[in-house]
């Protein structure tokens, strides 16, 4: 044989042999959203443009710096970026078009993915959408879903709380991180161990990890310490790390979410520093300090502060090759 046509052979072989080793772990790699384009944002990291563009092919192109990638069989076109397609602050706006189609790589080990965002004062109950199954973005930010509501620096004008897919399907989850932000800062956070957890199960003292309030916290006497708290006629708190319920002016508290117009003491004119209405709720109230905290004038624990923001993000316990229930078949 011909050394030259020996040697294009050889590198024909070597060529097809890494495409189909490549499309052969596709499927471990990579989730797929058809139907959609990026529409901007983004940091573009290359283009290329083959006949018969697929998106097994044009993962092949998605290297280690890349984390997602969108193609079209039609243009041929395949750009891939930079940016995590489900962390949801990074700027990726996507759009619906029959011709293309989303390829991401699934949640990284020691990544942390956005579960929820809820804003304050939007007159929206923060736990009814929580264990609302019908209601998710399902790792796709679209166009018209406003930018404000999945940042946390400049989010004055967000006017609705964010729900991802990983709280309809909690599976695999390690760790969980609750944030209060204020004035564009995250201003106190908690980690939970999520092993073995539901959506409900994880928010437990017992659970704490860290915290500013560790360890005092761990051996505290709290009333209803979950999400779903307590919401009667009289008071609606969730995300609940509440003392014992004590004619308000007495009570106090490491944090908790005001989620409706109900609340006893305040209506009782015993927290003076928030008024006597709830004029808007979620309200997000947590201590400042490593102790108690409270709303009352009473001069026994420090003032607790408000928060804008609520967020809370996961931590997947397996990586992006073997952690079954996130990943999927692509093609």
């Amino acid at each position: 044989m011909h050394a030259g046509r020996y040697l294009t052979l050889c590198v024909t072989v070597l060529i097809s042999t890494f495409l189909i080793s490549a499309t052969s772990n596709f499927h471990m790699n990579f989730n797929l959203k058809r139907n959609l384009r990026v529409l901007s944002g983004g940091t573009k990291i290359n283009q290329v443009t083959r006949n018969g563009m697929t998106p097994s092919l044009c993962a092949v192109f998605c290297g280690i710096s890349c984390h997602t990638f969108h193609s079209s069989h039609t243009t041929g076109v395949c750009s891939t970026f930079s940016d995590r397609f489900y962390i949801y602050d990074q700027g990726l706006m996507v759009t619906s078009d029959p011709q293309w189609v989303i390829g991401y790589k699934s949640p990284l080990m020691d990544d942390w993915a956005l579960a929820f965002r809820a804003q304050k004062e939007i007159n929206a109950s923060v736990y009814d959408l929580w264990i609302n199954e019908s209601w998710k973005l399902d790792n796709t930010v679209t166009s018209t879903f406003p930018k404000a509501c999945l940042d946390f620096v400049n989010y004055e004008s967000c006017d609705r709380h964010f729900r991802s897919w990983i709280l309809s399907k909690w599976e695999n989850i390690k760790e969980v991180r609750l944030s209060l932000f204020k004035s564009n800062s995250e201003v106190v956070y908690v980690v939970f161990n999520g092993t073995g957890s539901t959506k409900l199960s994880w928010f437990t003292p017992a659970r704490i990890i860290a915290s500013p309030w560790s360890p005092k916290i761990l051996d505290e006497t709290l009333t209803v310490p979950s999400i779903k708290g307590t919401c009667g006629v009289a008071v609606c708190r969730r995300f609940n790390l509440y003392g014992p319920y004590e004619n308000c002016k007495f009570d106090w508290f490491y944090m908790f979410t005001v989620d409706s117009s109900k609340e006893i003491c305040m209506k009782r004119g015993s927290w003076p520093i928030v008024g006597n209405v709830v004029k808007s709720y979620p309200m997000f109230f947590y201590s400042k300090t490593s102790d108690r905290a409270s709303l009352a004038s009473n001069n026994v624990y420090p003032y607790a502060e408000s928060a804008d923001v609520l967020a809370v993000w996961v931590k997947f316990a397996c990586s992006a090759d073997n952690c079954a229930g996130i990943t999927g078949q692509l093609d």
